[in-house]
């Protein structure tokens, strides 16, 4: 691509042709370099995967959001929330009942064990062992106590 265009308005006909880009390859697209790019990202607004540590990049206008705030382009995910601990803070505390690690893993396309414990550890979680497996909660104890209310009423119907 030349470079006749403004720089945000190739990074934006760069994003109509893929919608996700890491930025080694974009920079290298546009002919500048890595930070400059990155400002130009920051200057037309984006998202950063929560999958893949974060590198891949995609322009906030493209992604349209399920329910659960989650976007997928083949295995590469967004969310409205930003990162994946955000992500996972966001999923459980909107959740009903709680989530499993499974459950979540599964949400996600990802797995999330060690940073589950780390959110726990910090108090931005609760967790509780039921059978095998922790089911976490929000931090907020009225919305946990909902949350395992919810759970139990579950269970009991089984």
């Amino acid at each position: 691509m030349t470079k006749t265009l403004p720089p945000k308005q190739r990074l934006v006909s760069l994003f109509s042709q893929a919608p996700c880009w890491m930025i080694k390859p974009l920079a290298a697209e546009m002919q500048y370099a890595i930070p400059s790019v990155r400002r130009f990202l920051a200057e037309t607004g984006y998202y950063s995967s929560f999958t893949h540590n974060g590198s891949w990049y995609t322009l906030r206008s493209i992604p349209r959001f399920g329910r659960n705030g989650l976007w997928f382009y083949r295995d590469i995910g967004f969310s409205r929330a930003g990162t994946l601990t955000k992500t996972l803070v966001s999923l459980i505390s909107g959740s009903p009942s709680g989530m499993s690690a499974e459950m979540l893993g599964n949400t996600l396309q990802c797995r999330c064990h060690g940073l589950l414990a780390n959110l726990w550890r910090k108090g931005n979680i609760t967790r509780e062992k039921v059978g095998r497996c922790q089911v976490y909660f929000a931090s907020d104890p009225h919305k946990s106590a909902n949350q395992r209310r919810a759970l139990a009423a579950q269970h009991h119907r089984k």
